[in-house]
């Protein structure tokens, strides 16, 4: 009976986790968006730094609902937090630069390149067992969003740019894989909003620093992206951490394709970006397969 009431609660654990994991990729992807409406129109130091200081507010405001100010940002491990918020800081910008190039769906397919790499990464530096539901999944999730990848290959966009996007999309993919490892490991100790915060604090005090190479003076609407970028990536961030808290990596990695659906979406609402027939049969699977990623959960 008590182990029945323990396999329970690991489930309940691992499902909340799941679900989190999908409201935080809703909320990136909005974030996303909004980087990709401003294009190349603003400096990006000036973007991580709005993206970055405005952040700290949804994380702040965490902290208070749960009566965890300021003591929530207590840490035993300052050098864990700077070296995952350093190379954070770079994958922001490599993440960045391929939505200032790139259209929303294209940028957010090397977001679905790292699950597909964390799961042998997981399994052989924190010794998460990889279930074979798991392994399926993953796979069938990066064929998925292959698919959608495929017809937008054949996009306007100057060759170049292109090319220049796809390059900040690998080099966001690679490092983004060491940055959700390192979470992983350090939610063993350090709270999901400490985690957040610093990050963020790193990467407004980064982006301050380019602010005597040149920043404009935005218009209203530039403002209105680079706040809301902040504060969904702020609250997507925390979540996010308290999902990778809850669940495997193993386990989060085939959900988090779901995200690809919602950039389909965006793009078809924000951007008159239509898909075609392949990219919204890839869509589906990808819909599908977080569906039963969920429904596997049970440990």
């Amino acid at each position: 009976m008590t182990q029945n009431k323990t396999d329970m609660r690991n489930y309940k654990t691992e499902y909340s986790g799941i679900l989190l994991a999908i409201l935080a990729t809703f909320l990136m992807t909005l974030m996303s968006a909004s980087i990709h409406a401003l294009g190349n129109r603003v400096p990006l130091g000036q973007i991580i730094f709005w993206r970055s200081s405005i952040a700290l507010i949804p994380i702040c405001v965490f902290l208070i609902l749960q009566q965890k100010f300021p003591m929530g940002l207590s840490t035993q491990r300052p050098r864990l937090h700077f070296v995952r918020s350093i190379i954070g800081v770079v994958s922001m910008a490599f993440s960045f630069l391929s939505l200032a190039y790139l259209s929303v769906t294209m940028a957010t397919f090397f977001v679905y390149l790292i699950p597909v790499l964390i799961v042998p990464v997981a399994t052989m530096t924190l010794g998460e067992k990889l279930r074979p539901t798991t392994l399926l999944a993953t796979i069938g999730a990066f064929f998925a969003a292959s698919l959608i990848l495929l017809p937008n290959s054949k996009s306007g966009i100057v060759p170049n740019m292109m090319l220049w996007g796809i390059l900040a999309g690998l080099g966001y993919t690679l490092t983004m894989v060491f940055v959700k490892v390192h979470v992983k490991k350090m939610t063993a100790t350090e709270t999901p909003e400490s985690i957040a915060f610093y990050f963020a604090l790193t990467g407004a005090i980064a982006g301050l620093l380019t602010l005597p190479f040149g920043w404009i003076n935005p218009s209203p609407q530039i403002w209105g992206l680079l706040i809301s970028s902040g504060l969904l990536g702020g609250a997507g961030h925390a979540i996010s951490i308290h999902a990778t808290a809850r669940s495997r990596l193993s386990s989060l990695a085939p959900v988090e394709f779901s995200g690809m659906a919602w950039a389909i979406l965006l793009d078809i609402l924000l951007f008159s970006n239509i898909p075609n027939r392949i990219t919204l049969i890839g869509a589906a699977l990808i819909l599908l397969v977080a569906w039963w990623s969920i429904n596997s959960a049970r440990i």
